[in-house]
């Protein structure tokens, strides 16, 4: 052995504890700040959808005022001008010998057909 007379040296474990400590403070500490983004963009949606949300609310209330005051007008204008005339009944239409103005037989003589001779002559043979 070769001891030289020095006294002998000690051999200390590191203490793996406080290294696990700062690596857990450092992973929460980066946790944090990623999901304090997360959740500041969230806030800002929720914020954005809300104000969305109102504005649509807004509009419609503004639609149903521009309905009403649309009905109360028409409402006015129709006791103003009154009720429209009344439509002209269906009649049949002309058609026929009434349309030339001819005059028909009344009775049974309306329903007899007169054979009349042709008006023009067929020359069939020489």
């Amino acid at each position: 052995m070769c001891g030289g007379g020095a006294p002998r040296g000690t051999i200390q474990q590191p203490n793996y504890g406080a290294y696990s400590m700062l690596a857990s403070q450092q992973l929460q500490a980066m946790q944090m700040a990623q999901s304090g983004d997360v959740l500041a963009a969230q806030r800002q949606i929720q914020s954005e959808t809300m104000r969305q949300q109102q504005v649509m609310a807004d509009l419609a209330a503004a639609k149903t005022a521009a309905a009403n005051d649309t009905t109360a007008a028409a409402a006015r204008l129709a006791a103003l001008v009154g009720t429209p005339p009344p439509d002209k009944t269906a009649k049949a239409p002309v058609i026929g010998a009434d349309r030339q103005g001819m005059t028909r037989a009344q009775g049974r003589k309306a329903v007899r057909i007169d054979l009349q001779p042709p008006t023009t002559t067929i020359n069939l043979g020489g």
